[in-house]
């Protein structure tokens, strides 16, 4: 019988055992180490766009298994193009499970048909969010080609992949029990 998994961790009561790291393993109550950083802002995108597509993304993740159903790149189509969603047990270590769920979005024009179509109101919010980025983005990279002595333009060939990333850190029940997520930082 194939492992149920979970897929919609906001009213998880207890970690299940496959998300329990080996008393060894475990960080226990130690502190988080905290990194300062410097927010950037007056950007150009705007607090509505950014907000709207930070609640686009909790409706993604809050949608139930049904609905997600073809969202995901690993149900065995890896030839749909711009669209990856993972959940926990995608990112499993050693047979332990991490709480993580993830969203790439592949911000090209044309992989934005791929996108589910029960997405709609996420369609619309990554397309205005994408614009907003992709002006922001080619800003910075003039301004690096001028600080580099560059020709103009000279980046912005480089990195034509846009890519939008959602990713979903579930509040933990036991966090002694658990690791979130390996080695990664998010800024």
């Amino acid at each position: 019988m194939e492992k149920q998994r979970v897929l919609r961790w906001f009213d998880v009561q207890s970690v299940p055992g496959d998300y329990s790291f080996p008393l060894e393993d475990r960080p226990g109550r130690l502190p988080i180490p905290f990194c300062d950083t410097v927010p950037v802002i007056n950007h150009g995108v705007s607090e509505d766009v950014a907000r709207e597509m930070s609640t686009v993304f909790k409706e993604f993740f809050n949608m139930s298994a049904e609905n997600k159903k073809g969202s995901s790149a690993f149900d065995g189509d890896l030839s749909r193009p711009g669209w990856i969603y993972m959940d926990s047990s995608d990112f499993a270590k050693d047979g332990i499970n991490l709480m993580l769920n993830f969203l790439v979005t592949l911000a090209l024009d044309e992989c934005m048909q791929s996108w589910p179509p029960r997405l709609t109101r996420y369609r619309e919010v990554v397309a205005t969010y994408v614009v907003e980025m992709r002006t922001l983005s080619g800003r910075i990279l003039e301004l690096i080609c001028e600080g580099l002595g560059l020709e103009a333009g000279y980046l912005e060939e480089l990195s034509k992949v846009q890519l939008v990333v959602g990713n979903y850190y579930p509040p933990c029940p036991d966090p002694s029990l658990t690791l979130g997520v390996g080695t990664a930082k998010a800024l």
